[in-house]
């Protein structure tokens, strides 16, 4: 067994209280401020990524409904009995609007996503009936560039299927 003298420990006493004085009123004080700075800037990024979500809703709306009224508008303007440059120009605003609505649905998407809001649908709906429709939806731009679009759909395809008939339309389009 080893004894410290008085004098032998005085100086480990005083180093020891030193350290207990630097943690006590240096070091916690500043790991507490750099904590609460943490916890700020947290709450900080929460509030501007509710900004975001909400700006993102509103703005959808405010697109979604003018976009809604012109793309109702150049249907009824197609159905008419047009020029073959009015059709053209009129089938070119279609194309148009239908691209920008892809556009707002995909950052609307994205944003769902982003906050854990994306939910994927299981439902019923014909597969070959949603490509064909996707391919219609595109074949005027492939005839305007002079492409070739065809589309083979295997007999063995199940008719009905269940999916999200909504996320298959964004990817095969």
């Amino acid at each position: 067994i080893y004894t410290l003298s008085l004098h032998d420990a005085l100086p480990i006493l005083a180093a020891s209280l030193l350290l207990t004085l630097i943690l006590a009123l240096v070091i916690i004080p500043e790991r507490r401020a750099r904590i609460r700075a943490l916890w700020d800037t947290k709450r900080a990024l929460e509030s501007a990524l509710e900004a975001k979500r909400t700006f993102l809703a509103n703005m959808s709306h405010e697109i979604r409904t003018p976009m809604n009224g012109v793309l109702g508008f150049t249907e009824l303007l197609l159905a008419d009995d047009l020029s073959p440059e009015q059709r053209k120009r009129a089938e070119m605003i279609d194309s148009s609007g239908r691209a920008m609505m892809r556009l707002l649905n995909d950052i609307l998407d994205f944003s769902k996503i982003e906050a854990g809001q994306m939910r994927i649908a299981r439902e019923p709906f014909d597969l070959a009936h949603a490509i064909e429709a996707c391919v219609k939806l595109v074949s005027p731009a492939a005839t305007r560039k002079a492409l070739s679009l065809d589309v083979d759909i295997s007999s063995e395809l199940p008719k009905i299927i269940i999916s999200d008939g909504l996320r298959l339309r964004q990817i095969v389009l």
